[in-house]
Order: structure tokens, then C-alpha cells, then sequence
């Protein structure tokens, strides 16, 4: 239908951006289109729409990812001063490593990409799984003029580093309105790559619109079940998003990984066991089959060298006698 295919330019503005960002955009999302994009069902569309918690992440980011550092010091407020040192630095303003990555992952449009790709120097990585998105993500990137490199990534992949042609995890992971429907196995693929794709320094942030999967906007639900074995989870305060988006709609949540914790949900031959008992298991297998190897290298021994009866006879013979040899 006309709806699933027609486009449209949309001009969005932010703070320390001076100049506007255009989107390409299918006509109300797409919704006429049938095949499933995803487990959870979504349409084939989906990323060809701007959700709300797209624009809400690009406009937190607009203002608290700086490209050099801070003259003056911002101050946060009562209640902001009470949060863990973790969350006061990112909302004082933070920079990404010279020479580290941001990756977003389910971009869609590209909105955030763009946005963070203006603010910073580093390299900036698109990711989405459908081809026709990708196909119109790049041509937002193109027509922004902008350095995004654009990927196609499937959640759960084994070789994700070298999907995304990157040898280090990135010092930025994000992404927005990735967190929907209620396929377990959606939810599992995106926790794992999450997951491989952060380190211990590696910012996390993850925006939710009003399309959420139930119990995401208070940290809970079956994604942040799998997700909080590994990383601390905080709710970014909602006073510090755009004035028009503090009323609960929408919320960003900022992830940090624990140190030293495995993936939740390996299998059993995942599962780490004591070195030690390990090493002594190993060298008891090791000296009983030497022992086992010895006991049967003696019994062949001993039968070679048995006296063999001759027929027909009660004299006995050694095996060299039957040979002719004395």
C-alpha cells in the first residue's frame, strides 16, 4: 500500500548541533506492511519510523556528550548529587576515548548516530538487521553528510566482533526502542550482544518509548531478568530529558557491566569449574591408564615367554626351543 512505501524529509533540531538533521522517513511507519521483521512480530517497518525514544536518546546525548572537555563544571541538583559517581559524570557531560567506537544497535533511521557522530570524533557504527532499513539508514547518513559507518547486524551472532569489523568493544553502546514484545529468545539474543560488545568502561544506554515490553520502564521484565546478572542498571533522572518528555512516557536507563561476571545462562560446558580439581582429576585418569598400559604389557610377557606343552608328549618346551634354538 501506499503507506508501506511512500517517504517523506523530516527536519529535527538539537542543542550544540548547529545545523538541522534530515530524516527520511516511510509514511506512518509502514504498518500495512505484513512480514514479520522479527520473532517478536513486529513489521517489516518498524525501523522505518521515528519512534519517540529515538528522538529522546539523540536529545540527551546532543547535550551531554561533549566533543572536548568542560570549561566550568555543571551542577546537579539535590537529588542528581545522591545517584553514584558513575551516573553524576554522564550527566555532568562526558567524552569517548580518542580513537575507541559508539556503536547503536537497532538504529533505524540513524537519528542517534548522527546525532552522536556530531558530537564527537570518534567512530560511530549503525547497526540494524533488515535490509531495506539499512538500505534507508544509509541514505539519512548521505544525506546528513555524515561519517556513520552503517552494518548489518543479527543479535546473537557468534563472530559479532568481526561482523562489525572492530577488535576492541566500544567505549559507547546504545540504542532505543529495541526492547519490545515478549519473545524470551529475542530478549536473550540482544543480552548476549550487549554483552559481548561492552567492557568495564563501556557506557550503556538504553532508551524506552510508550512500545516497551512490559515492566521495562521500572527496570524489570524478562530483558533486564538476564540483563542485571551482568550489568548495574540506573535510571537516568527523568529532569535531566527534553522538557516535553518528563512525564514517565519515556526513560533512559544507563547500564555498567560488573567485573569478572560470566554470561548468564551458559551451558553446563560453560560453566567455569576449580582449576585444581580439574588438574587432579586429569592426573588420575593420566596414571591409571599408565598403570592400566603396564599391567598389560606384563601379562603379554609372561605368555610369550610360558612353556608351551608339545602334543603328544609331557615334555614342555620354552617358545625358543620350538624354534630350534638352544
Amino acid at each position: 500500500s501506499e503507506a508501506a512505501t511512500k517517504t517523506r524529509k523530516t527536519f529535527y533540531t538539537f542543542d550544540n548541533i548547529k545545523t538541522k538533521i534530515c530524516l527520511e522517513h516511510i509514511v506512518a511507519g509502514g504498518r500495512n506492511i505484513s512480514r514479520a521483521r522479527e520473532e517478536t512480530g513486529a513489521t517489516g517497518a518498524t525501523g522505518g519510523a521515528l519512534w519517540e525514544s529515538s528522538y529522546v536518546l539523540s536529545d540527551w546525548i546532543s547535550r551531554h556528550l561533549r566533543r572536548k572537555q568542560a570549561k566550568t563544571k555543571v551542577q546537579l541538583t539535590d537529588s542528581q548529587n545522591l545517584l553514584p559517581p558513575s551516573v553524576q559524570d554522564l550527566l555532568c557531560g562526558f567524552l569517548l576515548p580518542k580513537g575507541s567506537t559508539g556503536i547503536e544497535l537497532g538504529a533505524g533511521l540513524g537519528l542517534t548516530s548522527i546525532v552522536a557522530k556530531k558530537r564527537t570524533k570518534v567512530r560511530i557504527i549503525a547497526t540494524d538487521g533488515d535490509s531495506a532499513v539499512l538500505d534507508l539508514l544509509r541514505r539519512n547518513c548521505e544525506l546528513n553528510n555524515s561519517k556513520v559507518k552503517v552494518k548489518q547486524l543479527w543479535w546473537g551472532s557468534e563472530n559479532i566482533m568481526s561482523d562489525l569489523g572492530i577488535k576492541k568493544v566500544p567505549s559507547m553502546l546504545f540504542g532505543s526502542g529495541i526492547v519490545y514484545g515478549k519473545d524470551t529468545g529475542v530478549f536473550q539474543k540482544l543480552a548476549k550482544t550487549i554483552y559481548e560488545l561492552s567492557g568495564p568502561k563501556t557506557i550503556v544506554l538504553l532508551a524506552h518509548g510508550q512500545g516497551a515490553a512490559p515492566g521495562v520502564h521500572e527496570g524489570n521484565g524478562c530483558f533486564f531478568d538476564l540483563i542485571k546478572h551482568n550489568f548495574e542498571v540506573y535510571r537516568i533522572p527523568s529532569d535531566t530529558l527534553h522538557p516535553k518528555h518528563r512525564d514517565g512516557s519515556c526513560v533512559i536507563h544507563l547500564l555498567l557491566r560488573k567485573p569478572n561476571m560470566p554470561l548468564k545462562n551458559k551451558g553446563k560446558e560453560d560453566q567455569p569449574t576449580d582449576a585444581r580439581k580439574r588438574k587432579n582429576t586429569n592426573t588420575l585418569k593420566s596414571e591409571t591408564n599408565s598403570e592400566n598400559r603396564a599391567k598389560k604389557k606384563k601379562r603379554k610377557q609372561q605368555k610369550q615367554s610360558a612353556r608351551i606343552k608339545a602334543p603328544n608328549s609331557k615334555l614342555t618346551l620354552t617358545p625358543k626351543e620350538l624354534a630350534g634354538e638352544t
